[in-house]
């Protein structure tokens, strides 16, 4: 009885091992971020789609050339927020600890798996910038009138 309590908690830990990080594009998003700022690039890549994963070459090519200061990122904290799931499709928000301002990232399900697809990252906040351009320069037409 005792090699079969022995061989039921080996079992036990093989699956808690095996199941590691939840598929939850949540979890998977605070896996990536966690790692991205610890600059664990090989780590991060393991949630990414395979452009994200490309992308995080180069940026780990930059930092290694530009020598990053990685001390003050670690002092980085992460709250995720609001996760919205739309089919494979996935939106995480989050934002750095004591900071109002909110981003998001994106995720696919790719072969039962949900990974970080942050390509459409890199233009920014282009969307929230081009929505307040067109009332900065009404404003500035109507104080011309």
């Amino acid at each position: 009885m005792g090699k079969g309590i022995k061989l039921l908690f080996f079992i036990v830990s093989l699956v808690l091992v095996a199941c590691g990080v939840s598929n939850e594009p949540k979890k998977v998003a605070e896996h990536f971020l966690k790692a991205s700022v610890a600059m664990d690039f090989k780590e991060a890549k393991r949630y990414a789609t395979p452009e994200t994963a490309r992308m995080l070459d180069l940026i780990q090519n930059i930092t290694a050339k530009t020598k990053v200061n990685r001390d003050k990122l670690t002092d980085v904290k992460i709250e995720m927020g609001e996760e919205i799931i739309n089919g494979d499709h996935a939106t995480v928000k989050y934002k750095k600890a004591g900071s109002p301002e909110e981003f998001s990232l994106d995720l696919k399900l790719i072969d039962g798996r949900w990974l970080v697809s942050a390509t459409g990252d890199l233009k920014g906040e282009e969307d929230y910038e081009a929505g307040e351009s067109p009332s900065a320069a009404d404003s500035t037409s109507g104080g011309k009138e």
